[in-house]
C-alpha cells in the first residue's frame, strides 16, 4: 500500500504541483503526522492545481476582454469621427449652396436688382404682397389687375427717343424704339414686339368686347391690346400702358 501511494506521488509531480516541489515535501511530512492517507492529499492538491490555473486563465481571459473593449472603443470613436466629419462636409455643402441661392435668388430678380434673368417659373411663383412691393400702386393696377391708364397721361405716349422699351415688372426686353409710331390715340404704339417670344396674346372678353390682351411672356404682365389697325409691315398696332414700360435709351 505505502508503495502504490508513494507511485501516486511520484506521478503527481508532472502537475502543476511540482512547480513547488519543497512545499509538496512539507506536505508529504504533513500528511505522516496526521494519518491522512496521501492519496486524499495528491487528489485535493491536484483540485487546487486545477482552481489556480482556472483563476489565471479567467484572468488572462479578463485582460484580453478589456484590449478588446480598448479596440471596440477606438473603433467607435473612428466611426464617430468620420460621421463628423461627413456632417460637417454636408453642412458646408448647404452653405455654399445657400450663398448660391442668395446670390441668384429672388431679390437678384426684382426690377430694382442688376440681374434680371430669372426664368418664367420664378414669376409665376411671387404673390400678390410681392407685387405690391416691387410695383407703384398705378403699376399693380395696370399690370396685375389689367387696368388702363387715361390715353395722353402715360410718360412714352409721345417720347420718340431711340432705346428699347422693358417690362416694368421682371425688365424683360420687349419693344424696339425703331417699331414705335405715332398712332394718334394717346398710347405708346408699336408695330411689332422685339421679339415674337417676347409677348404672348390671350383672348380678352371683358367689358363686353372681344379683344387680344397683351402680356410679358416671362411674369406674364398685363402690358396692353394689340388690334390689326397698323402700319406695315405687319398691319398691327400694339397700343400699350406706359406704366407697364420702363424706356432704356441706346445710349445705355
Amino acid at each position: 500500500m505505502r508503495h502504490q501511494q508513494r507511485a501516486l506521488i511520484e506521478s503527481s509531480r508532472g502537475s502543476r504541483v511540482d512547480a513547488a516541489p519543497l512545499h509538496a515535501d512539507a506536505v508529504r511530512h504533513g500528511l505522516n503526522e496526521i494519518g491522512l492517507p496521501n492519496l486524499w492529499w495528491v487528489v485535493l492538491l491536484s483540485a487546487l492545481a486545477m482552481v489556480l490555473a482556472g483563476c489565471n486563465s479567467e484572468r488572462s481571459s479578463h485582460s484580453g476582454g478589456v484590449m478588446t473593449g480598448a479596440e471596440s472603443n477606438a473603433d467607435e470613436s473612428a466611426l464617430v469621427a468620420h460621421q463628423s466629419n461627413s456632417q460637417d462636409r454636408t453642412l458646408e455643402m448647404m452653405v455654399m449652396d445657400d450663398r448660391n441661392t442668395n446670390a441668384g435668388g429672388s431679390e437678384s430678380c426684382d426690377v430694382q436688382a442688376s440681374d434680371k434673368g430669372c426664368s418664367a417659373e420664378h414669376w409665376a411663383s411671387k404673390t400678390d404682397a410681392e407685387w405690391r412691393a416691387v410695383l407703384t400702386p398705378e403699376q399693380y393696377r395696370i399690370m396685375r389687375e389689367a387696368g388702363t391708364e387715361r390715353a395722353f397721361t402715360g410718360k412714352y405716349w409721345n417720347t420718340k427717343e431711340p432705346g428699347v422699351y422693358h417690362c416694368a415688372a421682371c425688365d424683360q426686353p420687349l419693344y424696339d424704339s425703331q417699331t414705335k409710331f405715332d398712332s394718334g390715340t394717346g398710347w405708346p404704339s408699336f408695330y411689332a414686339a422685339i421679339t415674337p417670344e417676347a409677348v404672348t396674346e390671350h383672348e380678352d372678353r371683358s367689358h363686353g368686347m372681344v379683344r387680344t390682351e397683351i402680356r410679358c411672356s416671362r411674369c406674364e404682365a398685363h402690358l396692353g391690346h394689340v388690334f390689326r389697325d397698323g402700319p406695315p409691315p405687319t398691319g398691327k398696332r400694339h397700343c400699350l400702358n406706359s406704366a407697364a414700360l420702363n424706356h432704356r435709351p441706346a445710349s445705355q
